[in-house]
């Protein structure tokens, strides 16, 4: 049976680690000890008292700390990060979470809420901050960053899927981006005339006649239309096929095709 005086209260988890730890120590045992104190005395501390955060305990290359405010709770790891610039110096991974907590009679604290922010540390990017959907709903157009929605991750020792953001000192290009030059390639525009072709629509408001609209827009007929368009014509086919229709269509990601007749090749975009 639970114990009823068991303390618990929500809170804003920090965790956090310095990235590289282990290699630092076989390197330079005595220097990494040193510099890590003076991470420490001169960064973590002073941030913490700047936002209010309650030191829970370290762990050699690690700290974990507890936050009445989800907002104050992100302020500070970006103070934190913004304060370790250095391209030499000590790279902090930081993962943040709120969630209920178990408080031991010593102030250490316990629960799930705990071990999500553990584990967005474990996969944060040296000098980078992942925080969980919990804490991107409260601090969501309070806090001066930029957010990457991550998706859904299955962590170690969680039962649920947590989402995942990133979280941004600076905006990320699109062009940085590896698949963006693959997902949003723009066709070339043809030097000949051209039909673009759309689904067929619903426009009288009878279901049925939208059941029909989507046979045709991905059956035989639609594409005998298409072909006796191109054949008629030879010019070059620019088919889109948008997801805001009816039918079967609704729902489906936008894609451009590009059908060439004469050198019989289809391209996808």
């Amino acid at each position: 049976m639970a114990d009823a005086t068991v303390q618990r209260r929500l809170a804003a988890i920090l965790a956090a680690d310095v990235a590289g730890f282990s290699a630092l120590m076989e390197r330079d045992e005595e220097g990494t000890y040193a510099r890590i104190g003076t991470l420490r005395r001169e960064v973590i501390e002073p941030r913490l008292t700047d936002h209010q955060g309650r030191l829970v305990k370290t762990t050699g290359d690690g700290f974990l700390v507890e936050f009445a405010s989800p907002i104050a709770a992100l302020r500070c790891a970006l103070a934190i990060q913004s304060d370790l610039t250095d391209p030499g110096g000590l790279r902090l991974r930081i993962g943040l979470n709120l969630g209920d907590v178990i408080i031991e009679t010593d102030g250490d604290v316990y629960g799930e809420g705990v071990n999500v922010a553990a584990r967005l540390e474990a996969l944060a990017d040296p000098g980078g901050i992942l925080i969980s959907g919990k804490i991107y709903g409260e601090v969501e157009g309070k806090v001066h960053a930029y957010f990457e929605d991550m998706g859904e991750k299955q962590v170690k020792n969680i039962a649920r899927p947590v989402r995942i953001y990133a979280v941004r000192l600076h905006p990320v290009s699109t062009s940085a981006l590896p698949s963006a030059g693959k997902l949003f390639s723009p066709l070339q525009l043809p030097d000949k005339p051209s039909i673009a072709v759309l689904p067929f629509d619903n426009m009288s408001g009878d279901p049925e006649a939208g059941i029909l609209c989507g046979r045709y827009h991905r059956g035989h007929h639609y594409h005998s239309i298409v072909h006796l368009l191109l054949v008629r014509n030879r010019a070059q086919l620019l088919l889109r096929v948008q997801g805001k229709g009816t039918g079967s269509s609704a729902g489906r990601p936008r894609t451009w095709r590009s059908i060439h007749i004469g050198r019989q090749r289809q391209t996808v975009g």
